[in-house]
């Protein structure tokens, strides 16, 4: 009986022995065959590890991207900056002859039936240079307000400055140098002195002038130096140049020694001038 049992015993452990092999020989046959299936969809290639010669590949062409970009802004900033240098030497200007320079007038108490050419033959008495008259306007109406800016040649400004108080039409006009900035009071006031200072220096001028014309007509009449009196030495030198100019020519020319007041008579050639325009 003991026998019977351990031969029993031994058959059904090389029974269960013969079962685990087989279990674990089909265990290896799965895996095996799973392997198989996952290397036939891969090819063969692990995917969860990158290939470093797809990586190189990629960083070379991202470097010559970036190289290529960077090249570019490089030309780009250049052509740029040559832009800019040849834009501030492209043309050198033309040197302008501060004589030619225009200096702008500001002209009140026109006629309001004076047109831009009537301003320009006005000026043209003391300037042969080109001028430009800009009418101002109402911007409401566009009516003509009476006055304008005047543009004469530097060389010309004293001349141009004589005209003030001349007759343009039936009134008498005012002219000033115009000075810089718009219609505010700070400018009105700047814009005043201005005028102020350089009438000062004109009227100092002028009357230098006016004294010389007045020496060289009395000593043509044969005349003692103080043979015109003060008031018509002031108004010479208050009516344009030009007027006193040939006034005093008039009188030289047309004197003789029966003329009892050569004051009065010279006043009367120089309103009578001044009055022809």
């Amino acid at each position: 009986t003991t026998t019977t049992t351990t031969t029993t015993t031994n058959a059904t452990q090389n029974k269960d022995q013969a079962k685990s092999t087989d279990l674990v020989k089909g265990d290896g046959k799965k895996q095996k065959q799973k392997q198989n299936q996952s290397n036939s969809k891969t090819n063969g290639i692990d995917l969860t590890t990158k290939n470093p010669t797809n990586n190189n590949s990629d960083d070379g062409k991202t470097k010559a991207k970036n190289k290529k970009k960077k090249q570019k802004k490089q030309n780009s900033s250049s052509s740029d900056s040559t832009a800019t240098a040849n834009k501030g030497q492209a043309k050198p200007k033309r040197p302008v002859d501060p004589a030619e320079a225009p200096c702008v007038l500001f002209v009140g108490q026109l006629p309001y039936s004076a047109s831009e050419d009537d301003i320009r033959q006005h000026f043209a008495r003391a300037t042969s240079g080109l001028i430009s008259v800009r009418l101002l306007t109402d911007k409401t109406t566009g009516k003509f307000k009476g006055t304008a800016f005047v543009d004469v040649p530097r060389k010309d400004l004293e001349k141009a400055l004589d005209l003030h108080h001349s007759l343009l039409g039936n009134r008498k006009i005012n002219v000033e140098a115009s000075a810089k900035g718009g219609a505010t009071p700070a400018n009105a006031g700047r814009r005043a002195h201005f005028n102020q200072q350089l009438r000062k220096a004109f009227e100092t001028s002028r009357a230098s002038q006016v004294h010389e014309l007045i020496k060289s007509a009395v000593a043509q009449c044969e005349l003692a130096p103080d043979a015109l009196d003060e008031t018509v030495t002031h108004f010479l030198e208050t009516v344009p140049l030009a007027v006193s100019q040939q006034a005093l020519s008039e009188f030289a020319q047309d004197y003789d020694g029966n003329v009892q007041n050569p004051s009065a008579y010279l006043m009367h050639i120089v309103k009578r001038l001044q009055a022809a325009g």
